[in-house]
């Protein structure tokens, strides 16, 4: 400043440290951001690279406290950059920066573990849309029919685990039984065209999701999942697997807690 350096450029070089803390800020513009951003992660990647990895209690070089820096900045500065791949294919260093983004949503932010976990299993790449997926969940949970639905996501998760079932094809509508059958994926299908629409936020598609509750139910009150016949059996699979993956890109309902 003292030099007649512009704004952007003295204010980003004073703020490119920040933040030293979880109860610091962050830098207070973009171009800081930007610079403190490109600092820690130069320092994270290098460090790693080299195998200066922290271990217990020993992190001399502050790595945890520069990732958390990342991640912060992050989520509070509103940048939906892609931090998967900014940290150059290393595997270590993304299961380090994992558990640094459940502590910062967890411990921090006070969401509930689970929901963090049901959040993450979706996707980490933009800790911004993260953020709004956390949000959307923690609104909705409380409603009658979440808790619930995630229950049957997790029953649903458990018999194509048993079945050993990983096939993408999608079901066959003209295997399906009249009744719940056939009522469960005429409902599914028009789910899946309210959420595909446009205009929806994570919170109204979370709530339009929630209202399959009774169809599931019914379709596992009624309907023999483990048909005799192997074409049914591997078609309401193959109807299962659908529901499960097309309605986890929120959040993987699998992973909630419920009583």
């Amino acid at each position: 400043k003292v030099q007649n350096e512009p704004t952007a450029v003295w204010q980003a070089i004073y703020d490119h440290y920040k933040p030293v803390s979880m109860e610091d800020s962050i830098p207070s513009t973009v171009e800081g951001r930007i610079v403190a951003l490109a600092d820690k992660l130069d320092a994270l990647r290098g460090c790693f690279g080299i195998g200066l990895i922290p271990s217990g209690s020993r992190d001399p070089f502050a790595l945890r406290r520069a990732a958390q820096g990342v991640v912060k900045i992050l989520v509070e500065g509103k940048l939906p950059l892609p931090l998967p791949s900014l940290l150059g294919g290393d595997v270590s260093l993304a299961d380090f920066f994992l558990d640094r983004i459940r502590y910062y949503f967890r411990d921090i932010r006070g969401f509930r573990y689970d929901e963090v976990s049901a959040v993450l299993a979706s996707g980490w790449d933009d800790l911004v849309d993260v953020e709004s997926r956390l949000e959307a969940v923690q609104a909705v949970r409380p409603t009658e029919n979440f808790e619930p639905l995630a229950a049957s996501f997790k029953r649903i998760r458990n018999i194509l685990k048993q079945a050993e079932f990983t096939s993408g094809l999608g079901y066959d509508p003209r295997l399906l039984d009249p009744g719940p059958e056939q009522g469960l994926a005429d409902v599914f299908k028009a789910t899946l065209a309210v959420i595909r629409s446009g205009g929806l936020g994570y919170r109204e598609k979370l709530e339009a999701i929630a209202m399959l509750r009774p169809d599931v139910d019914l379709f596992f009150d009624k309907v023999l999942v483990n048909a005799p016949d192997e074409k049914v059996r591997q078609n309401r699979l193959a109807l299962l697997y659908s529901l499960l993956t097309e309605f986890s890109t929120i959040a993987d309902f699998s992973e909630i807690v419920t009583q």
